[in-house]
């Protein structure tokens, strides 16, 4: 199965710069089939803590798209850093699909130092869901004859978790323009008016009641997205149409 699950993603791989991909199927049962390019990681990543599937949470709730690189968490996080420092395994981005009766969670990555294919995960990733299309029709035998791995201490995204998915997608807020395909979190939201006002990240953090250090990371993680510096954000926000969807956030 190895080399067939290698071969389906071989040219992918050559025109991104990824080297990893995982595929993960959780049905309602809790039950889950899982392919993957790297079978030494797959192995290890199986004998953890059956809530690895949890990496997923952020501190604003459950995401469909997750940029490791953006999140302190997932940076510090003991699997992402054994995935890092043991198997080369390194700037991931996590797509999370739901579907009637399970959810789908595709893991993309690269090599340490490949960090620019954020770039990529932010305003490209009409190109990783074209993979995923293209991986499930190629894999159908693979995934129809794997064998479902049973987990009995997690009841994750069962239910009312699920609804969560799609009540944090109703908060995002979407630029526009050049920007188009980028949405913030409702606190980059917030962290981006404030910034782009001219505050500092002090007075940001007075006003939204957050320490500066959170402030800090939230700046690092738009920038990132903005491909700008923090002396932009003034004109990016007019650009985006952001200045004027402000007044109710």
């Amino acid at each position: 199965m190895q080399p067939e699950i290698n071969k389906i993603c071989a040219s992918f791989f050559k025109k991104t710069g990824l080297t990893y991909y995982n595929f993960v199927r959780i049905y309602n049962d809790n039950s889950r089939i899982s392919l993957c390019t790297n079978k030494k990681w797959h192995d290890y990543f199986l004998k953890q803590d059956k809530k690895h599937i949890n990496l997923e949470t952020t501190e604003d709730g459950a995401s469909l798209k997750v940029i490791w690189d953006c999140l302190s968490n997932m940076r510090n996080n003991k699997l992402i850093i054994d995935a890092r420092e043991m198997f080369n395994i390194d700037h991931g981005c996590t797509l999370i699909k739901n579907f009637e009766g399970y959810i789908e969670y595709h893991y993309f990555a690269t090599e340490t130092g490949n960090d620019q294919v954020n770039m990529m995960y932010i305003n490209e990733d009409a190109e990783l869901h074209r993979f995923i299309t293209y991986f499930k029709q190629e894999a159908t035998p693979l995934i129809s004859g794997s064998k479902k791995l049973e987990f009995e201490n997690t009841k994750f995204w069962q239910g009312k978790d699920r609804q969560k998915i799609y009540e944090k997608e109703k908060q995002r807020v979407y630029l526009e323009g050049k920007y188009s395909g980028i949405y913030l979190t409702p606190r980059e939201a917030q962290v981006f008016k404030a910034t782009s006002e001219g505050l500092t990240s002090k007075q940001t953090a007075a006003q939204l009641k957050i320490g500066v250090g959170t402030i800090d990371k939230y700046i690092a993680s738009l920038k990132l997205k903005l491909r700008c510096s923090r002396k932009c954000f003034s004109r990016v926000s007019k650009e985006s149409g952001f200045s004027s969807l402000s007044a109710v956030i």
